[in-house]
């Protein structure tokens, strides 16, 4: 999912997969030799913990003792160089070996069935802004028509104090744009809540290209995109010196 999120100022390899796939339970033995290999490729013991994790493949978290290894259970069985390119991937970054951990997903990944979209009740009426009629003017005079995606307003999420905020995103399954509600209030700008639809729009129409085991969704030619909206750069300083009130919720 591409997203907007503004933010005030443990590695992980994240790469596509549409749906978890719906499988057995891991073999225990295979589990077992798998953990016993990434004792041999990291030198100490770790805790595997096997997942059918949809965008993050695997991550190491040291705040547990031993470390904790969360791996795909596409793994199982995988070969020594394999397991050998996790831990080095994990222990510094290494982009050769995310090169060969993106080769052993894209030919081991099983096919899946394209997940079927949800139903959402699409809400465009806000108090001050119509997401439905932002993104129809935006949609004319930036993209000549060509998006083809759905708008709604989106949760407002947990109660409490906060120190980011997803101002937007786009789902690619759902082919759904999602806006925060906190930007339908009166002292946020028309131009502000456009720029942000805008960009949103643009993740609808540009695909994120893997990139040393990363989508890369703000590539050079969303970015070129992104550029072509009028206000943006008033936006970014927009939300630059607003970014507290937006964490704040409406009294």
């Amino acid at each position: 999912m591409e997203s907007r999120r503004a933010t005030i100022h443990p590695r992980q390899l994240a790469l596509p997969f549409d749906a978890a796939p719906s499988s057995p339970p891991p073999d225990a033995a295979a589990a077992a030799a798998l953990r016993d290999d990434f004792l041999a490729a990291f030198g100490r013991p770790v805790r595997l913990v096997l997942t059918a994790n949809r965008s993050t493949m695997v991550s190491l978290s040291r705040r547990t003792n031993p470390p904790t290894l969360r791996v795909h259970r596409l793994f199982l069985g995988a070969p020594a160089h394999v397991v050998k390119a996790i831990a080095a991937y994990l222990r510094r970054g290494d982009r050769r070996a995310a090169r060969t951990l993106d080769a052993f997903i894209r030919a081991n990944r099983p096919p899946v069935p394209p997940a079927a979209a949800r139903p959402v009740r699409l809400r465009h009426a806000g108090k001050y802004f119509h997401l439905g009629r932002l993104f129809a003017d935006l949609n004319a005079r930036y993209f000549a028509g060509r998006v083809q995606a759905r708008i709604t307003w989106g949760l407002a999420g947990k109660r409490g104090s906060r120190r980011t905020i997803k101002l937007g995103s786009f789902a690619r399954d759902e082919h759904l744009i999602r806006i925060h509600p906190l930007l339908d209030r009166a002292f946020v700008p028309r131009f502000f809540v456009e720029s942000i639809v805008h960009h949103e729009m643009a993740h609808a129409l540009v695909e994120a290209p893997l990139v040393r085991g990363r989508r890369r969704h703000h590539n050079a030619e969303f970015r070129r995109i992104e550029r072509t909206f009028t206000d943006h750069a008033r936006a970014l300083a927009w939300e630059r010196q607003n970014l507290n009130r937006l964490l704040q919720r409406r009294v």
